[in-house]
Order: C-alpha cells, then structure tokens, then sequence
C-alpha cells in the first residue's frame, strides 16, 4: 500500500512539473508577442483613471464607428476584472 501512494505522489509531482513548464512557456511566449506588455499598460491606465474615464473612453457605445471597439473593451474589461478580483 505504501508503494502504490508513493507511486501516486511522484506520478503527481511529474504531472506538477509539466504544468509549472507549460506556465513558463506560457508566460515566455506571452513575453514575445507583447501581451504582457499590453496588459501591464491596460491595468496601469485602469488604476491610473479609473473604470469611470476606461468605460467613457473606450465602451463600443461611445465608439459607435470603431468595429474593434468591442474586442478592445472586452480585453479592458477581463484585465479590471483580474484587478478587482485581488481586492
């Protein structure tokens, strides 16, 4: 019985492992393509204005003639989502 939890805790700690290097890949390749870059201004302009000033700028509503406004204030909306979510 023994054996078989051992086996169990280094079948665990491997499955660990490969998903602590996927989240280094992960977060590697977010590096390259910007996204971190993006995201960490996307958050300092929220706490910076407020979601008051975020919504009236950029909200699809007010930006009736932009058709990425909606995918822009999504991602907007998913980063002050991450915020609020560490009060």
């Amino acid at each position: 019985m023994e054996n078989e939890w051992e086996s169990r805790g280094e079948s665990i700690k491997k499955i660990y492992k490969g998903l602590k290097d996927i989240h280094e890949l992960l977060i590697k390749a977010n590096r390259i393509n910007g996204s971190l870059e993006r995201y960490t201004a996307v958050k300092n302009e929220i706490e910076q204005h407020g979601w008051a000033a975020i919504c009236a700028k950029y909200h699809p509503d007010v930006n009736l003639d932009d058709p990425a406004a909606f995918e822009l204030f999504e991602f907007y909306r998913y980063v002050y989502s991450r915020i609020e979510n560490k009060h």
